[in-house]
């Protein structure tokens, strides 16, 4: 993603996403999240509330359908079974479509 034009702050978990945020004062555009962990759903809502324009894409590992699971996703996408070029480059297109390169 970096290669991409995109700065990536990753984390593990939700905690370790809450503690980066609170420990370095990041304008977060986009999330990227593991749908299935624990309190995703409300880390979600709880950032959507404070910008408008915040996006959000929800990761799932089987064939679950999450429009009603995590309703603040803009879009939902299938973890890959393995991260080669074509799986880098449909993040890469994905996320393109969820939040254009800001010039």
């Amino acid at each position: 993603m970096d290669r991409a034009g995109y700065e990536t702050w990753p984390a593990r978990s939700v905690p370790a996403a809450e503690s980066l945020l609170e420990e370095v004062p990041l304008a977060v555009d986009l999330l990227v999240i593991n749908a299935s962990l624990p309190r995703a759903p409300a880390f979600a809502t709880r950032l959507c509330r404070n910008r408008a324009d915040f996006k959000v894409i929800a990761v799932y590992e089987g064939a679950t359908d999450l429009a009603e699971s995590f309703p603040q996703a803009s879009a939902v996408h299938q973890k890959p079974q393995t991260i080669d070029v074509a799986a880098k480059l449909e993040w890469v297109q994905l996320v393109r479509v969820v939040l254009p390169v800001k010039d």
